[in-house]
């Protein structure tokens, strides 16, 4: 048996691992350069990067929310019929 074939198989599998993650990063960015020119992203009024993580806890901060929502060109021109 050749000593060489597990390292040249071993090799493989990570050459192909790590095409596929190559090809997931390329769709990742395709998908977000896609979203971003078509404007089709989510209507997200203010990014908190950690305390936006909760949804707002009471009926006052999520009307506060809407309001802030309704402020936004999506609203206006594609939502305005949200209640």
């Amino acid at each position: 048996m050749n000593t060489l074939q597990p390292a040249l198989a071993h090799r493989r599998a990570v050459a192909n691992w790590l095409l596929a993650c190559i090809v997931m990063v390329a769709l990742m960015v395709a998908v977000g350069g896609v979203t971003r020119l078509t404007e089709s992203g989510l209507s997200i009024v203010k990014w908190k990067l950690v305390s936006g993580t909760l949804p707002p806890m009471s009926a006052e901060a999520w009307s506060r929310e809407f309001d802030d929502y309704k402020r936004t060109p999506q609203y206006r021109q594609v939502n305005s019929d949200f209640t």
